[in-house]
C-alpha cells in the first residue's frame, strides 16, 4: 500500500468518512455526528484522515476535546487497508496534536473483544482504568458486551507511544 498522509479532515472528505464509518458496524458513530456542517471547523472536535497520494481516504479518527482532556470516539479503517498500521499512524498523529492544543489526557472505551485495538492502545501508553458492564449492544444474537475503559496521560518527555 502507498504511504498515507495524515491531515485534518476537510468538508469534502465527509462522504469518504461516512463510507468508512458504515464499514465499521460494531463501532460506527451516528451519521448525524459526521454530517454536522461544523465538524471540520469545531474547536472542540478533532477529526484526522489518512489519505493516499491519489487522494483516497483510507481511515479517520475523531476525538472530542473538553478543556485539557480528549475523548477518542473512533478510529476506523477501510476493510482493505486494515492491518497496515494506519490506525497507529492516526493515533500517533492525534496524540502529537494534543500538545499544542493543551490536551494532557485522553480517554476511550473499547469492546473487550477488540484485541487489536486493546493491543494498539496499550502499546501507545494507554492504561486500563475500568469496565462498563453491558455497554455495547449485542452482535447478531449475542449478549451485550463490556467496554474496557482506558486513559492516556501526556508524559513530559514524549507522548508515551512505542
Amino acid at each position: 500500500m502507498d504511504s498515507c498522509r495524515i491531515r485534518p479532515a476537510e468538508p469534502g472528505d465527509i462522504e469518504d468518512v461516512l463510507a468508512i464509518n458504515s464499514e465499521a458496524p460494531l463501532s460506527a458513530l451516528p451519521e448525524s455526528w459526521l454530517r454536522d456542517p461544523l465538524l471540520c471547523a469545531d474547536a472542540h472536535r478533532l477529526i484526522l484522515v489518512a489519505e493516499r497520494a491519489e487522494g483516497i481516504i483510507e481511515a479517520f479518527c475523531l476525538a472530542a476535546l473538553v478543556l485539557d482532556e480528549a475523548s477518542l470516539l473512533l478510529i476506523a479503517v477501510r476493510p482493505g487497508a486494515r492491518g497496515k498500521g494506519l490506525g497507529r499512524q492516526l493515533l500517533l498523529a492525534l496524540l502529537d496534536g494534543f500538545g499544542p492544543a493543551g490536551i494532557h489526557r485522553c480517554l476511550l472505551e473499547v469492546r473487550e473483544s477488540n484485541m487489536a485495538a486493546l493491543a494498539l492502545y496499550q502499546s501507545c501508553g494507554f492504561a486500563r482504568d475500568g469496565r462498563r458492564r453491558g455497554y455495547y449492544p449485542p452482535e447478531a444474537g449475542g449478549k451485550r458486551e463490556d467496554a474496557v475503559l482506558m486513559s492516556w496521560t501526556r508524559k513530559v518527555e514524549d507522548h508515551g507511544c512505542a
